[in-house]
């Protein structure tokens, strides 16, 4: 079996993206459990730059630091469950902002859509009230104004 090359921390960064400040800030959080050292100096694995590439998929998407740091402590034989609850409890909370980000779309489209009609019309002082635009929007578009 090959031995497994082990990266320095300017390598880690390289492959990884992130500064070494930040890998450094993440191991002393407990984010990189499993990292090892060789004399005092941090050495990164593959499995550790995977475990950092997951790392950052789940603070890009919200995770706090300290729920991250319960995953990957929570890791080895016996730990699915625990695993599974923070990662379910994660993924309510991304589709509850999804959810958030869609309604925000909707409006935003609708305000496009608002200003295009403007200038269509010659100025927003030419727009029918409000209430006119929005049945004329739904009607034009098809898109909903439950926003």
């Amino acid at each position: 079996m090959k031995p497994t090359k082990l990266l320095s921390i300017a390598e880690a960064s390289a492959r990884s993206g992130l500064p070494p400040d930040t890998l450094r800030y993440y191991d002393r959080l407990g984010l990189l459990p499993h990292l090892r050292r060789t004399s005092g100096r941090r050495r990164f694995s593959e499995d550790d730059l995977a475990a950092l590439s997951l790392v950052v998929c789940l603070r890009d998407t919200g995770m706090p630091l300290a729920s991250i740091r319960d995953f990957m402590r929570a890791s080895g034989p016996g730990t699915p469950d625990a695993r599974l609850a923070i990662l379910r409890k994660h993924r309510a909370e991304v589709s509850a902002r999804l959810d958030e980000y869609r309604r925000a779309e909707r409006r935003v489209d609708f305000k496009i859509w608002y200003y295009e009609e403007a200038k269509r019309l010659g100025g927003i002082a030419r727009l029918p009230p409000l209430s006119a635009l929005l049945k004329q929007y739904r009607k034009e578009t098809g898109k909903s104004t439950n926003w």
